[in-house]
């Protein structure tokens, strides 16, 4: 139910569920299960950002997403992300790649980097796309 709520206040009535089912694909594909040989379920706590802008150049708002999962029994630990999806000319979106983002939050994009601020650190701490994955980066 969460994230039926999140997909409406976060993407308005107009847009295409697809950027719903894109972002279940991916939590079940690769946030659900986290831990030693996957033995922990993690379910969605609560989408903290999402941050529209057209980090490829072709004229359509892409959308990074942040995010944090919690186990479905018992507690104690918070993952925290942030998964970016292209958006393909209006007509859906399509998983990039994602970053773990512990005491990491999304600052800005200035092409090619995504700039994260280092909550604990006081610090930033910028990422570039090199083959749809994240690395950090210098710049």
């Amino acid at each position: 139910m969460l994230l039926i709520v999140a997909n409406q206040l976060l993407f308005g009535q107009n847009t295409s569920n697809n950027i719903f089912t894109e972002f279940n694909l991916f939590f079940d594909a690769e946030i659900k299960h986290q831990g030693i040989k996957g033995d922990w379920i993690f379910k969605l706590n609560e989408i903290t950002g999402n941050h529209k802008f057209d980090y490829n150049n072709d004229g359509f708002n892409d959308v990074l997403m942040e995010f944090n999962a919690i186990p479905v029994d018992g507690g104690g630990v918070t993952y925290y992300f942030a998964v970016l999806f292209e958006n393909d000319k209006n007509n859906s979106f399509k998983f990039v790649n994602y970053l773990n983002c512990e005491q990491l939050v999304f600052k800005l994009f200035n092409e090619p980097s995504f700039t994260f601020t280092n909550t604990k650190y006081k610090t930033t701490e910028n990422f570039v796309l090199v083959n749809s994955k994240f690395i950090k980066s210098s710049l």
